[in-house]
């Protein structure tokens, strides 16, 4: 039986897989599984020398938790999504029943994928989804304080953090951000700016339908002011379960820097710097720099040879809001 190393978050999502039956459909599939819970710290120490496979179930946090320790080396990630958005499964067209995922992980094959590098004053950090200023980087500020509850369902959560976008992006003011991608620089006041590894963000909001982190470039979104409204039909329109694609300007580009002035950042799902003052003490520090770049090819995720043919959205049929210009 090959060996894998299993990273479990067992409070992800609705229908996770208890312990009990994630180890018996592992063990049926032909692994023998080293099993360690995201809540223990094992799971550190067992990536430091993991087995020749390491097997992920859980939700965007724990699979960028895991990525960011595997990148740079050759050891492929397996991908079982058990969380509320699920956006980096989404990408991968991962979106299936983890039993089933399982039944195929024999015939699928590692394909090298993107990984992003954030720099900043403080240091560096990996990222696997997102880094980027405004709207979303304060979504998850606040929504840590108001929606980070056991007691609400998956559900509850998206309806919850769709709900509080939708008064953050009616209510924030936009910050003066220059970004530079490329070499090519842009200048205006945004609500938010991302520099998308994946497609999706915050509650299942696709900013980047086209994104690929296979191409070894990043989709650099802005939303200008001038697009607020634009951004608000879109918040508007979302409903739990269901894919909203947004259409704002996309820069592809390998090196991104984006200055901004007084506004909360993020990478993945994490204040960026991290900082115990919480966003009052981001925006009070003044101005900010982040540098993101990409490693091409840096993380192997095992895939079937048809993911990403499939509808890399998921199961939910996806509604392409137009920009109505």
């Amino acid at each position: 039986m090959t060996r894998v190393t299993v990273v479990h978050n067992t409070e992800a999502g609705d229908d996770a897989l208890d312990e009990k039956e994630l180890l018996s459909l592992l063990r049926r599939a032909g692994f023998r599984p080293d099993y360690h819970s995201i809540e223990s710290r094992s799971w550190m120490t067992a990536l430091k020398d993991p087995a020749d496979l390491v097997v992920v179930a859980g939700g965007d946090g724990t699979i960028a938790k895991v990525a960011r320790r595997l990148a740079g080396r050759s050891v492929p990630m397996a991908i079982l999504p058990a969380g509320t958005a699920n956006n980096i499964a989404r990408t991968f067209g991962l979106c299936r029943d983890p039993r089933t995922l399982i039944a195929e992980l024999a015939h699928a094959r590692p394909t090298p994928v993107d990984v992003g590098v954030a720099r900043g004053p403080t240091g560096e950090r990996l990222f696997l989804e997102a880094a980027g200023v405004g709207v979303f980087a304060r979504l998850m500020s606040e929504g840590r304080r108001s929606l980070d509850s056991d007691w609400l369902s998956g559900r509850e959560q998206i309806a919850g953090a769709i709900d509080l976008l939708r008064r953050l992006v009616k209510s924030a003011a936009a910050t003066a951000c220059t970004i530079v991608a490329d070499g090519i620089a842009v200048s205006d006041k945004h609500l938010a700016v991302e520099v998308m590894n994946i497609r999706s963000i915050g509650p299942r909001i696709t900013l980047a339908p086209d994104a690929d982190p296979r191409d070894g470039l990043f989709d650099v979104i802005t939303v200008p002011e001038r697009d607020r409204e634009e951004l608000e039909r879109i918040v508007d329109a979302g409903t739990p379960g269901e894919v909203i694609v947004a259409a704002f300007t996309c820069t592809r580009a390998r090196d991104v820097t984006v200055s901004w002035d007084r506004a909360p950042a993020h990478v993945d799902d994490d204040l960026w710097p991290e900082s115990g003052g919480g966003e009052e003490a981001m925006r009070a520090a003044g101005p900010a720099s982040m540098r993101a770049t990409i490693l091409p090819g840096a993380l192997e995720v095992l895939l079937s040879a048809t993911a990403f043919g499939h509808d890399a959205h998921g199961d939910e049929a996806p509604r392409r809001r137009a920009r109505g210009r």
